[in-house]
């Protein structure tokens, strides 16, 4: 990708380029640019954007020019509520100020750089601005505004946003997340709990993460047959399932009301994980506990047996915690 401003002298006519790999939108030029969060075991030059910045005379383009330009890194959703936009966060605060949530972005040529923001000029020559895509899903915005040199202006004046022909401007959206995951249906097999140490009936969650039971088909169906499995061996009695990705899969939280923007959910981000809760609940909403290993020992021959997909990995934090053999996390 390349933002770039296509100038003539003042008086001469010629078209505005913008050099990508991918087509412009009307009216100001938007690029849905899908990534997916990042994992703990990618290194970040894996996980960086890159956009060289300039202008350049239209009537010879390797004369590049002296522009000022402001990049500007934002959560900007049209609706806090759309799924799409907050990735299945439904807080806010301080999300523009993490960088888990927003990334790292470095610019070149700068004269004044905050964690979001970087302004400078291109000094007749390419600025190269990189985002490090960051491990919160959702949608970020990203605006590049270019001023041209005193005598320039705009090649095509709609591609402009002001009188004097010479600001020129660029709205990027990038799309982050894991596409394709499933819900866990509720049933009556199991109970679906967003809150480890308080669910005795079906989806007890947090306000922060309503939708905390998203999965690829495979660990959805695989977590569902090891519940129903379970229940079988032991009617009257439901496993506790909890977390496994949001919606988008990204960073989750496991305290989004006490703890946000923070691990250690490293796990739960692909849709490939699953807790399950040391615990279980009776058909008539009682704890029933288990000597300790049990539920452990218990669960593992169940998958051994019905040849499930999951493997057993052991995490802080005291639940029983199951992960897709052969996914992205192995």
């Amino acid at each position: 990708m390349a933002p770039t401003g296509d100038l003539r002298r003042l008086g001469m006519a010629a078209a505005l380029v913008f050099l990508a790999a991918t087509s412009l939108g009307a009216g100001g030029i938007v690029l849905w640019d899908w990534q997916t969060p990042k994992l703990p075991t990618e290194s970040a030059e894996k996980r960086k954007q890159k956009w060289p910045i300039y202008c350049y005379d239209a009537s010879n383009v390797q004369r590049k020019l002296d522009c000022s330009y402001l990049l500007e890194l934002m959560y900007d959703p049209p609706d806090p509520l759309a799924i799409a936009w907050n990735g299945g966060h439904l807080h806010s605060e301080g999300r523009e100020s993490s960088k888990l949530a927003m990334g790292d972005l470095t610019c070149d040529r700068f004269v004044s750089k905050t964690d979001t923001s970087c302004v400078g000029f291109t000094e007749g020559t390419i600025v190269n601005v990189t985002h490090e895509i960051p491990e919160v899903s959702g949608i970020l915005t990203t605006r590049i505004t270019q001023t041209f040199p005193p005598g320039w202006i705009c090649a095509d004046f709609s591609e402009c946003d002001d009188e004097t022909h010479r600001t020129w401007f660029l709205t990027l959206y990038t799309s982050i997340g894991i596409p394709g995951l499933v819900e866990l249906p509720a049933s009556d097999q199991y109970i679906r709990c967003g809150k480890a140490d308080q669910c005795f009936s079906d989806n007890q969650v947090f306000d922060a993460h309503p939708f905390p039971f998203m999965a690829k088909p495979k660990m959805a169906n695989a977590a569902r047959l090891l519940a129903e499995r379970y229940r079988a061996a032991h009617p009257g009695v439901k496993l506790r399932i909890l977390d496994l990705s949001l919606p988008n899969g990204g960073l989750m939280e496991d305290n989004p009301d006490g703890h946000q923007w923070a691990p250690p959910h490293y796990w739960h981000r692909v849709g490939e994980s699953v807790d399950i809760g040391l615990w279980a609940v009776s058909d008539d909403g009682q704890r029933v506990d288990f000597e300790p290993g049990e539920l452990v020992d218990e669960l593992a021959q169940l998958v051994e047996e019905n040849d499930l997909p999951l493997r057993r990995v052991k995490e802080a934090g005291g639940n029983i915690h199951f992960q897709l053999k052969g996914g992205l996390n192995q």
